[in-house]
């Protein structure tokens, strides 16, 4: 299929290369022009502006955003007025899912079609494939699931719902993945500073990753992180948050579900701000390895 691809990131490039690997035709678009050059190098068909990117596609016209929320707003307000009846337009981020179901309705009143599909994978989803959790147009998700299918790992992938409900999953999940990191970071930190002084963390990991209970995608980071850093000594203290986790807590309390490990593990980020913990390098070695994230980031 034919489809253009905005935002060229820590994701964003990972997916256009797996795209064209599955050969898919990719128009790309991203405000850096090292970043479109670097596409470009792998076969990705590359434009300087915007509205060319639309241009470019013959056809139905399908737009895949993969931007930071912030400028999710701004970017479909400029590709509306550009994007005929029936295009079909996919936000990949990690917006609040309630904003996806009102940008959703008023795109439907201009006929286009709005998909909203959490994104999860990190770095290594290029290679191995991403988890996709996809809301809104059902139509639409029809249209593109050979996109989503070349995406994603196998069974990775499935239509949840009306709009909303893909970024709703994706927020959920990342703040289950908050809880799991945190209990991570306290069970590492014990054994640092147990009774037993001078434990290989990486051969703890690597038994951990031998078909043992908590053996996890996120274990295998860690053993990772240790084969790389076993002391976490150029790691900052400090844990950043993307979002997830924070609208999440906000929910729960809006619907009156416990949420009690979850929220704990979002405030204990918090708390990372404040305190000298290597508990807190844990997670931050974590958040760096497997998605490129900055210590420092906010939603």
């Amino acid at each position: 299929m034919q489809l253009a691809f905005i935002g060229l990131g820590k994701m964003g490039y990972g997916m256009v290369s797996r795209l064209i690997k599955g050969g898919h035709n990719v128009v790309v678009y991203d405000v850096s022009p090292e970043a479109t050059a670097k596409a470009k190098q792998i076969g990705a068909k590359t434009t300087s502006f915007l509205k060319d990117a639309v241009k470019n596609l013959k056809g139905q016209k399908i737009i895949w955003l993969m931007i930071p929320n912030q400028f999710v707003e701004n970017t479909i307000e400029k590709l509306k007025p550009i994007l005929p009846k029936e295009s079909i337009l996919i936000d990949g981020g990690n917006s609040h899912f309630e904003i996806s179901k009102k940008r959703g309705e008023d795109l439907e009143k201009s006929g286009i079609k709005f998909l909203d599909i959490g994104t999860s994978g990190g770095l290594r989803g290029a290679e191995i494939g991403y988890s996709m959790m996809a809301g809104g147009d059902k139509g639409a998700y029809d249209i593109v699931e050979p996109i989503i299918k070349s995406l994603s790992i196998e069974k990775g992938y499935n239509y949840f719902g009306p709009y909303g409900a893909g970024h709703f999953v994706k927020m959920v999940h990342n703040a289950i993945e908050y809880g799991f990191m945190g209990a991570m970071a306290e069970g590492f930190d014990l054994l640092k500073r147990g009774p037993y002084k001078d434990l290989n963390m990486l051969e703890i990991t690597r038994v951990w990753n031998s078909n043992s209970i908590i053996k996890s995608f996120l274990m295998e980071i860690m053993e990772q992180v240790f084969s790389k850093n076993k002391n976490l000594g150029n790691i900052p203290n400090e844990i950043g948050d993307s979002g997830e986790g924070r609208w999440s807590v906000e929910t729960a309390l809006k619907y009156n579900v416990p949420f009690t490990i979850n929220t704990y593990a979002l405030f204990s980020r918090y708390i990372s701000r404040d305190k000298d913990k290597w508990s807190n390098k844990i997670q931050a070695a974590l958040r760096r390895e497997f998605g490129g994230h900055t210590n420092k980031e906010r939603a």
